[in-house]
C-alpha cells in the first residue's frame, strides 16, 4: 500500500507531460524520476518511525 502513492505520483506526472505534447522520452524520465523520488520519500518517512 505505501508503495502505491510514488507509483501513482509517476503515472500521473507521466500523463500530464505526455498529454501537454512532451516527448515520450522525456514523460518517461519525468515519471520515472518522480517515482524514485516517492521511494526515497517513502524510505525516509519508515526509517524516521
Amino acid at each position: 500500500m505505501k508503495y502505491l502513492i510514488p507509483l501513482a505520483m509517476g503515472i500521473t506526472l507521466f500523463l500530464m507531460m505526455f498529454l501537454q505534447g512532451t516527448s515520450i522520452s522525456t514523460s518517461l524520465f519525468g515519471g520515472v524520476g518522480a517515482l524514485i523520488g516517492g521511494g526515497i520519500v517513502v524510505f525516509l518517512l519508515r526509517k524516521q518511525k
